[in-house]
């Protein structure tokens, strides 16, 4: 290893996937073509039925745990737990990290020691062959925004001994409790302006259930409210 290299921390990637043998290839191709030095790669096969596990085996130095299904927020925690990394970051079976992710986001924190976390903006794009869902406005494709989702996040393993891990209670809210309870926590962090994470819309994501997203998001903002309430 080149001196270089040692000065980057081990990253360790998280990748949950439940039945995502389709869209797991991309995703795990845009991992290895970020060209980061020191990464370890961990898929979480939520105990998926179409050979998940098989997909993700067929890429050197990926390493793939299998459980029982529990929901996308414990393929992640079990993902943190086995991490050796010192930074952490998280990429869902259906998106797509785009180029110089990581050494952007990790080059920031490593020039910024003071700052927890990091996110990044995201842009959506449509699989081909799907309609666009009620919830997601034209505009909202023609233009990137800030990804407040786990595949815009680069975390100090620190941060989830402040914040705790994803809540398995909320789906499919858990990524909204989580960034709920890291800002009620006052956890440092910061968004990066460039745009690093394609979010792949299609027919079987959780998303097109909007009742269901909204109120899972409704939820953890109450829970933000009773939190601070809690501290009067």
């Amino acid at each position: 290893m080149s001196d270089r290299a040692r000065r980057w921390p081990l990253v360790s990637v998280v990748v949950p996937v439940y039945n995502g043998a389709p869209f797991l290839p991309r995703a795990l191709a845009s991992v290895q073509a970020q060209g980061y030095p020191r990464l370890e790669t961990i898929v979480v096969d939520d105990g998926s039925t179409d050979g998940s596990a098989g997909v993700a085996g067929r890429y050197p130095g990926v390493r793939c745990l299998a459980q029982d299904n529990g929901g996308v927020a414990a393929a992640r925690n079990t993902g943190i737990r086995a991490a050796q990394g010192e930074l952490l970051a998280f990429l869902d079976q259906d998106d797509v990290w785009l180029a110089g992710k990581l050494t952007t986001q990790v080059g920031y924190l490593v020039e910024h020691p003071e700052v927890d976390f990091v996110l990044a903006r995201q842009r959506i794009a449509l699989e081909p062959g799907t309609d666009r869902p009620s919830w997601l406005p034209p505009a909202l494709l023609a233009q990137d925004h800030v990804g407040y989702f786990p595949g815009t996040l680069v975390a100090r393993r620190r941060v989830f001994d402040a914040v705790g891990l994803y809540d398995p209670r909320t789906p499919p809210g858990e990524s909204a409790d989580w960034f709920a309870r890291a800002r009620d926590a006052g956890v440092p962090m910061a968004i990066l302006p460039q745009v690093l994470l394609e979010k792949r819309i299609h027919d079987h994501n959780q998303s097109h259930d909007v009742d269901r997203v909204r109120h899972a998001v409704l939820t953890a903002l109450r829970a933000s409210v009773d939190r601070k309430r809690g501290r009067r």
